[in-house]
């Protein structure tokens, strides 16, 4: 599988394309933010961490 173009990115992930059409890429990021992205802080591990969550949540769907 071939990540290509970037589709979405917020403060948090990226959502990239690939070159199947039934998957996608996300890219989560150490990052917090809050109100709207105006308090940002890096935390370390923070996107390992919803990475694994996220994988858990698509597996019970």
């Amino acid at each position: 599988m071939e990540k290509r173009d970037k589709m979405l990115e917020g403060h948090t992930k990226a959502v990239y394309a690939t070159d199947r059409p039934d998957r996608i890429v996300l890219h989560f990021r150490d990052m917090a933010t809050a109100y709207h992205g105006i308090k940002r802080a890096r935390i370390a591990g923070k996107g390992i961490l919803a990475n694994r969550i996220s994988a858990l949540l698509f597996q019970t769907l």
